[in-house]
């Protein structure tokens, strides 16, 4: 069990809140991103929790975000929730920037790979472009365009099974 908030909790959340810009973000430790999107509103967009745990005392992030909430209330401030990303802390977030979904490569090696930005969707598989830009397919450094490093992508290789086909028939 949380113990209620204190005046001290009160005093210093209503400084920083209020002292938060409107689109700004307050990252709390073990619970997630909250976002400042009106006067009096915080909104809950991102939680550090993939999987359902709870800390040594038994508390789950949503007693930690439950606790939140009661002390907005207390100060006159809405909580909601809007999570659009869950993750472990110890896990990597997935990098897909909303203006780069589309956006599509070929390898610069010309070993048929081909890159695609798409959302995030369960059961596909996406890989991450490194700082050297190799192609995940043939191995060539400097393969990958600029525009896409450190980006996840969905790598469609079918081109190059083909090809591969088409060399052992012959």
């Amino acid at each position: 069990m949380i113990p209620e908030p204190q005046q001290t909790d009160i005093q210093w959340a209503y400084r920083l809140w209020t002292s938060m810009t409107l689109g700004g973000n307050w990252t709390l430790p073990g619970v997630g991103v909250y976002v400042r999107t009106g006067p009096a509103e915080l909104t809950l967009t991102t939680i550090y929790s993939a999987k359902p745990h709870t800390d040594a005392f038994g508390n789950s992030i949503f007693d930690k975000h439950d606790w939140i909430v009661g002390l907005g209330e207390i100060m006159g401030f809405t909580i909601l929730e809007n999570v659009e990303v869950a993750f472990d802390e110890t896990d990597e977030i997935m990098n897909i920037p909303k203006e780069k979904v589309g956006h599509v490569a070929i390898c610069e090696a010309r070993c048929g790979a081909i890159f695609k930005v798409n959302p995030l969707s369960a059961g596909v598989a996406y890989v991450k472009i490194d700082s050297e830009r190799t192609c995940p397919v043939c191995g060539e450094q400097g393969a990958v365009e600029p525009a896409l490093e450190g980006v996840h992508c969905v790598v469609d290789d079918s081109s190059v099974i083909l090809k591969k086909g088409i060399r052992e028939e012959e």
